[in-house]
């Protein structure tokens, strides 16, 4: 594998190596061999990625609270982890 390749990804796949996701939708990935933490974590592109986060800083500064990170997805995907749910995903590694 080498340096901007891309790989389609799905449902029970490990993720060879650490990279980007650049398209797909509803992809939840199981992190616990590096966490230890049973829960899946939702991946999406980036540019989805900064809708998100723009949307839920604009939230918590109308509330007047903090930023809750942990819903807010991320492209990144890491090596060695699983694929739990996906419907054809394509990342950049």
């Amino acid at each position: 594998m080498m340096v901007g390749d891309l790989v389609k990804i799905k449902e029970g796949d490990e993720i060879p190596a650490d990279g980007m996701l650049i398209e797909g939708e509803n992809l939840k990935i199981d992190e616990s061999k590096l966490t230890g933490e049973n829960v899946l974590r939702s991946k999406d592109t980036f540019a989805k990625c900064c809708i998100a986060l723009e949307s839920k800083t604009k939230e918590a500064q109308k509330a007047g609270g903090p930023i809750h990170f942990e819903e807010i997805p991320s492209p990144i995907l890491l090596s060695g982890t699983t694929v739990d749910i996906s419907y054809e995903s394509f990342a950049s590694f």
